[in-house]
């Protein structure tokens, strides 16, 4: 794993949107002494490639541009790719994901809600609310599946954003703030995307 900052965080061929599809079962969050983190969960054995980065607001809506209203002063984005919420393998599309696309914290941490951005055209995307911007780290780890975004409670000593140095795969969960990494993207992505809305994409 690397250092916790506030650099961006990239891992795999991302943007890439080649190979199966990692499909989202569950998101959420939690508070931790010194840090919040926030889970994406996949089906299978397979975490997308991904990038982990901050963004400048408005936070916007893939597909439509669609301003979304996110709560904070910070704004970090978990893109996935390929990866959706849906899945388009058989006759019918099939939701993979079935929870809110609004995902609120329990007690007082550094984040202030989760929110879907981005379910489009093999990008899946949650936009993270932030109290401020504070240093991160991502981790990825098994049975099951998990994407990992660890946030710090407070800043970097002097302010300093460092640059993510990388990351591993983990069995398990860390018992205290992951040193991890992270990646950078432009403000952007939708809501959660209904079966009924995918009619003639492929």
């Amino acid at each position: 794993m690397g250092t916790p900052s506030t650099g961006p965080v990239q891992a795999g061929d991302f943007p890439a949107v080649t190979g199966p599809t990692a499909h989202l079962t569950d998101v959420r969050t939690a508070r931790h002494d010194g840090f919040d983190r926030v889970v994406l969960e996949f089906a299978g054995d397979r975490v997308p490639s991904y990038r982990v980065s901050y963004v400048e607001p408005p936070i916007t809506e893939d597909g439509s541009g669609a301003e979304v209203p996110v709560p904070g002063a910070a704004f970090l984005e978990v893109r996935a790719a390929p990866a959706s919420g849906v899945d388009l393998s058989g006759d019918e599309p099939r939701e993979t994901y079935t929870g809110p696309d609004r995902v609120a914290p329990s007690g007082d941490g550094v984040v202030t809600e989760v929110v879907r951005t981005g379910d489009f055209e093999g990008q899946l995307a949650w936009t993270i609310g932030l109290q401020q911007r504070v240093p991160f780290g991502v981790a990825v780890l098994e049975e099951p599946t998990r994407l990992v975004v660890a946030v710090l409670h407070e800043p970097a000593q002097g302010g300093r954003a460092d640059r993510g140095r990388g990351h591993r795969r983990l069995r398990g969960s860390p018992a205290r703030a992951p040193r991890l990494v992270g990646h950078r993207r432009p403000a952007g992505c939708p809501p959660r995307v209904r079966p009924d809305r995918l009619r003639g994409r492929r």
